[in-house]
């Protein structure tokens, strides 16, 4: 099975898992067409990985069998197999990144945002100051910062995992001559 079949395959049964879904719901809440989850559904239901439930006001609706969850978990651990080496290909760029932001702002450098980057991000940072021979006080870093407490944080830096950031984090780190830096 290709990694885009895998891919489709985990996205609607994992969106199925979540809630019990009609196909015209499905298709656009995994951004697909109707067609394409029609057919796909009688091939899962013939696989015993869904199952149809009664027709609602809207139209039969599905939900995802035991078989169905097992091969989500199946398919997660395939899809981070296959997609361990551009995992480490980020990492490594990541770690670059913050080796040379280390290098250029010191060793109090933040990282803002959230989700799998920002993990990476994390990471990356974590590692990069265990082969500097950070002291475990500077390795773990800051807390969770308000963006009141910014003044006071000692920051040199501050890595953003995401190109969303609020205005105001924006003007208090201007404000204080912080340097905001991307990632991604």
């Amino acid at each position: 099975m290709q990694s885009a079949d895998k891919l489709m395959d985990f996205s609607l049964i994992h969106d199925l898992s979540q809630a019990s879904r009609s196909q015209r719901n499905l298709a656009a809440r995994v951004g697909v067409s109707a067609a394409m989850v029609n057919h796909w559904l009688r091939a899962a239901e013939m696989a015993g990985t869904v199952e149809r439930r009664g027709a609602g006001l809207r139209g039969t609706s599905y939900e995802v069998t035991e078989a169905g969850r097992e091969t989500m978990r199946r398919l997660a651990y395939e899809l981070v197999l296959e997609d361990t080496a551009l995992l480490e290909v980020i990492r490594n760029d990541m770690a670059l990144k913050v080796l040379r932001l280390l290098a250029e702002h010191g060793s109090r450098v933040g990282v803002y945002g959230s989700g799998p980057l920002f993990d990476l991000a994390v990471v990356a940072m974590l590692g990069v100051m265990d082969l500097a021979g950070a002291l475990p006080e500077e390795r773990l870093g800051l807390p969770a910062l308000g963006i009141d407490q910014i003044p006071s944080s000692g920051l040199n830096a501050l890595v953003s995992t995401t190109n969303e950031v609020p205005s105001d984090l924006r003007r208090a780190l201007a404000a204080e001559g912080i340097p905001l830096v991307f990632l991604t």
